[in-house]
């Protein structure tokens, strides 16, 4: 039983780090680079971070809303489309600028307020 319990301790410290908030986003993401080798390794660790980020959820998303079967209603991928992550990521940050009371927010939840607010 001990290493039942250990093993969700483990487990609880390490999934502990996953939540990201708007105000990490905004604090950690370099919005302003203008060339890569410009930038220091940390940045480009955190710009890949959170594009990887934003990406993996709206995949996510979308196979989410096929499984359930509200590919149009629920499907955010499709209010997005043709639009590159760059792009939702400056999205992201306007809406950031926008609503800074609303920032401690997780990121996901962010970016489903972002995408649900596009027509």
């Amino acid at each position: 039983m001990k290493k039942y319990i250990y093993i969700l301790i483990l487990f609880n410290f390490a999934f502990s780090q996953f939540e990201t908030t708007g105000n990490d986003f905004i604090e950690r993401y370099p919005h302003n680079w203008q060339e890569w080798n410009k930038v220091s390794p940390q940045m480009q660790i955190n710009e890949q971070w959170y594009t990887g980020y934003i990406a993996g959820w709206l995949e996510g998303n979308q196979k989410t809303a096929i499984q359930f079967g509200d590919y149009t209603k629920k499907n955010m991928v499709a209010k997005v489309d043709g639009m590159g992550v760059n792009q939702i990521i400056r999205l992201v940050k306007k809406w950031c600028d926008d609503n800074p009371h609303k920032t401690h927010l997780p990121l996901f939840d962010i970016l489903w307020e972002v995408t649900n607010s596009l027509e």
